[in-house]
């Protein structure tokens, strides 16, 4: 199965245009996929005092939708995450689905996220180009995520980046170019 977490609260947005892209590409090849939208299921990123109980082992996980969530990706073999850049990093939703689902002796320690062969990135951004982000900023997706996953086992990580999002008229053609390569490239 492949699991697509979502992080985008514009039903209006060029990420929704992907990720229907995404679901597209999905349906025609006839996957099972689920869609965690972090957004609409009012996930809550911050890792709290009972988080960090958890992780210090004093504590036994009991938030209901982080163990959903675990149970989803230990059925996934492939990660589709899709959302944009704020302000050259993550958007905080997906880094704190990072810090409260990817926990201990689930994601790393007595146990890891081995079925998970493959995770790719789809992000947009006013920047042009992820080099731009990279090499201006810090580079968001190696730091914040690339390295997570890594530590996890997961080492088969790809980052698709869409520039120009947002600023400047762009022509249909724009856009229906960079769907057509999300198609192709998931």
């Amino acid at each position: 199965m492949k699991t697509i977490i979502y992080a985008h609260p514009d039903k209006n947005s060029f990420c929704n245009s992907i990720l229907q892209k995404v679901i597209q590409k999905l349906n025609d090849k006839n996957y099972d996929y689920k869609i965690i939208n972090l957004i609409e299921e009012k996930f809550n990123p911050v890792f709290s005092y009972e988080d960090h109980l958890v992780y210090k082992k004093k504590e036994v996980l009991k938030d209901d939708q982080v163990l959903k969530y675990q149970k989803i990706l230990k059925e996934s073999e492939e990660l589709i995450f899709i959302f944009p850049i704020y302000w050259f990093q993550t958007p905080a939703i997906v880094k704190g689905f990072l810090d409260r689902v990817f926990t201990e002796d689930f994601a790393f320690g007595q146990s890891w996220l081995d079925n998970i062969k493959k995770v790719t990135f789809i992000t947009t951004a006013a920047l042009e180009t992820k080099e731009e982000i990279a090499n201006d900023f810090g580079n968001p997706i190696d730091v914040n995520l690339f390295g997570v996953l890594k530590y996890c086992g997961i080492n088969n990580n790809f980052w698709l980046h869409f520039g120009g999002i947002g600023h400047g008229e762009k022509d249909k053609g724009f856009y229906d170019n960079i769907l057509k390569e999300v198609y192709k490239k998931i």
